[in-house]
């Protein structure tokens, strides 16, 4: 038998889709008296009542459903409510603050509690904004501005400028990336609500590195270079929060690229984010030399390094090229040997660094791992044995002629 609210519900549905916007609120409204924790319902109620020109209803609607959301943990959802707020009644710019201070104080891990009491609510983490204090968040909150997106719409394309951060206050993404082999796009990843894109044109280059297009009617909160830049005069513990925030999502996207790492699961991957260190090398700067102990595995973030090796007081001989995605250094680790080449910086190249202590762990840890990456090793230490054999072949004839 179909339950009362499904019928309800049903209804609801059918006059919001034939633009019957008084009867459909009726409906919503019947929804929420019978569940009165129902957000959908009450989102729904708070937008029919704007629609209908409601407004003073509306905001109020909207205000109590804010607070709802940051005390069930949706924050971002919250940011969004209080945007329409403001896009309603301007006069309300007061509400920035008061949700900052609301999530500031739920968000407090609370002191043992007495006998008799329970321990309040700690909220989930949120990227970026749960490492806040209450000024910090309500400057971030405050510069956010929203932004709808249709089913099928562009947020922003591979290539174009881009210089702001998003965030996802409802609906879903696709994150998508043109193939030459394909000759078309990829879908590379879906992106919910409470979910960042953006940061990598942001931090690095101003570009865009990834289509990213609506699946579902979407909402996304953006905030500019410009607008964090003024922040962090003010509030400068924002840059160091959000860049390394930056740096777990470059490391996690590497890693979920990498032929070695992308075959652990997420979680497997999240452990290991911690473990790297992000670094910047200048131009043709030697990284580590041919003979020295191992010390450290590299994967390449960004730029180019050339990886080289010499037989005694032989020539130099050039063993390859490495660039964005590569990995060098293992080796020697995995074998415990001597570095058997030399690797320097062809251009102003960034490194994420898996140094010895943590590398031996990740070995120890996932025995997949190290069966790939012996694998891997042997392989490239033929091809590196062929071409300096070939080499000093070649010139030691050259020297006879």
């Amino acid at each position: 038998m179909v339950s009362e609210k499904a019928l309800i519900k049903g209804r609801a549905q059918r006059y919001l889709s034939r633009g019957n916007y008084k009867k459909a609120l009726g409906e919503f409204q019947k929804i929420v008296q019978l569940d009165p924790m129902n957000l959908r319902a009450r989102l729904r109620v708070a937008d029919l009542l704007r629609k209908l020109g409601r407004s003073d209803k509306a905001v109020a609607h909207y205000k109590q459903l804010a607070r709802q959301y940051v005390e069930e943990g949706f924050l971002i959802q919250a940011i969004s409510l209080n945007k329409i707020i403001l896009r309603i009644d301007p006069s309300q710019e007061g509400i920035d603050k008061e949700l900052a201070d609301l999530y500031a104080q739920i968000g407090t891990p609370s002191q043992m509690p007495a006998k008799g009491q329970t321990a309040e609510k700690k909220l989930p983490e949120i990227p970026l904004f749960s490492e806040l204090n209450r000024k910090e968040l309500h400057e971030v909150i405050s510069h956010l501005t929203a932004k709808q997106v249709a089913k099928g719409n562009l947020v922003c394309k591979e290539g174009d400028p881009g210089d702001s951060i998003y965030i996802i206050s409802s609906g879903k993404v696709g994150i998508f990336k043109y193939s030459r082999k394909k000759q078309g796009e990829i879908l590379l990843a879906t992106l919910r609500e409470g979910d960042f894109f953006g940061e990598f044109g942001f931090f690095s280059d101003r570009k865009r590195h990834a289509t990213v297009k609506a699946l579902a009617d979407s909402e996304v909160l953006e905030i500019s270079r410009d607008d964090f830049d003024e922040i962090a005069k003010v509030h400068p513990r924002i840059r160091d929060i959000l860049l390394t925030f930056y740096k777990k999502r470059i490391i996690d996207t590497l890693l979920a690229f990498s032929p070695l790492f992308r075959q652990l699961q997420p979680r497997q991957r999240a452990q290991l984010v911690n473990r790297f260190k992000l670094r910047r090398v200048g131009e043709n700067r030697v990284i580590f030399e041919q003979g020295g102990p191992p010390t450290s595995f590299f994967i390449i973030k960004s730029g180019e390094v050339e990886v080289f090796a010499s037989k005694g007081a032989g020539p130099r001989v050039t063993l390859g090229h490495l660039k964005g995605g590569d990995f060098f250094g293992e080796i020697s680790l995995i074998f415990n040997r001597p570095r058997t080449a030399s690797v320097r910086t062809a251009k102003t190249t960034e490194l994420l660094e898996l140094e010895k202590a943590d590398f031996d762990h990740v070995v120890a840890e996932y025995p997949s791992f190290k069966g790939a990456l012996e694998a891997f090793s042997r392989k490239r230490l033929e091809v590196t044995s062929h071409i300096i054999s070939s080499s000093w072949t070649e010139k030691a004839t050259a020297a006879m002629v």
